[in-house]
């Protein structure tokens, strides 16, 4: 009567070992082709998405005037851009990192197997012999599939941030000048409420968030001989208003959304016939101004409920200092401390 040693003892070993052999070979050679291309595919859209975060990091400085009606939507643009490279792989990239690997851990199940039944054929220390290579290179498997996995992520192959991230203007682990790219993407809006109440409002092609602006608003007489009597604070300059990221008042303008925020509400007196308007962005970051033309005030007396005044940046001016420090990377949230 056979035992269970005498089953599992192979009489033809060699040629089982040369078939197995085989097959594993030729399983991964398709499978170092398919890694290979996978790699390639991902080190690609990672370049083009360092290429993109570094354009948006210069566009503050690309533009000599600030009243181009096409800042808003270059913005819109690459921003956009930027978020459809670093989104999960494409179905194709997906489909082929799962099923290299399964092929991986079905080559890795044959091994195991075969270990076993050679554990009845060969000595100790044969089997010592290869069985440990064996484990390491099943490990190395483990470790290859978990690094093909990780290409799924290109914001976390190039080490960039998420669009979240990049919104968020007090994040100072980003080094992009985000409070200037707001600065240069913003639209002042004023709006007639009633008779004598305007309400000025600041939009922007973009949802950035977790800032501060404070408007500074001060009506210019120019009858008046005393210099220092021309100008009028008509707001409390001490007063701020937090920009949030929902903003419910959204409109479009040459092929980019706009996301209004309320910022103040205003009277104008009656001895005035310009108005000046500055905002000051505040962030972790540090300080960002931003300075509009002035406005005469006859075109704001002749708005009504549907007809809004509304203008691009005259200039800005920071007062901010980016985080050069080459070890920095993403985070997920930045608290204050």
């Amino acid at each position: 009567m056979k035992t269970i040693q005498d089953f599992f003892t192979l009489v033809h070993q060699s040629d089982i070992i040369a078939y197995l052999f085989g097959i594993t070979l030729g399983i991964l050679t398709l499978v170092g082709f398919a890694a290979v291309f996978v790699s390639i595919n991902s080190q690609h859209k990672a370049q083009k998405a360092r290429e993109t975060y570094w354009e948006l990091a210069s566009f503050p400085y690309s533009f000599s005037n600030y009243k181009d009606e096409n800042i808003g939507k270059l913005i819109f643009q690459k921003v956009n851009l930027y978020n459809n490279i670093i989104t999960p792989a494409d179905k194709n990239t997906t489909k082929i990192i799962d099923w290299i690997r399964h092929s991986l851990l079905s080559v890795s199940i044959v091994w195991s197997i075969f270990l076993l039944i050679l554990a009845a054929n060969l000595h100790l220390i044969e089997y010592i012999l290869i069985f440990v290579p064996t484990v390491l290179i099943i490990s190395l498997f483990y470790f290859f599939t978990r690094y093909l996995n990780n290409l799924k992520n290109i914001k976390k192959v190039a080490g960039l941030f998420s669009i979240e991230e990049i919104f968020d203007v007090g994040n100072i682990s980003c080094d992009i000048p985000t409070p200037s790219l707001a600065a240069i993407s913003s639209r002042l809006r004023i709006a007639r409420e009633e008779k004598n109440l305007y309400s000025i409002s600041v939009g922007f092609p973009v949802p950035f968030n977790n800032f501060v602006v404070r408007p500074i608003i001060t009506g210019v007489n120019e009858v008046t001989d005393n210099w220092n009597e021309n100008f009028k604070f008509i707001n409390d300059t001490d007063s701020e208003k937090i920009t949030f990221i929902d903003s419910k008042d959204t409109t479009w303008w040459l092929g980019s959304p706009l996301y209004w925020h309320e910022i103040e509400k205003i009277s104008l007196p009656e001895d005035i016939n310009e108005l000046n308007i500055q905002l000051d962005y505040n962030s972790r970051k540090g300080l960002t101004m931003v300075f509009f033309r002035s406005i005469p005030v006859r075109e704001l007396l002749n708005l009504d409920r549907i007809t809004k005044y509304s203008t691009l940046p005259d200039g800005i001016q920071e007062q901010f200092s980016l985080n050069f420090d080459k070890g920095r990377r993403p985070t997920e949230n930045v608290q204050d401390n």
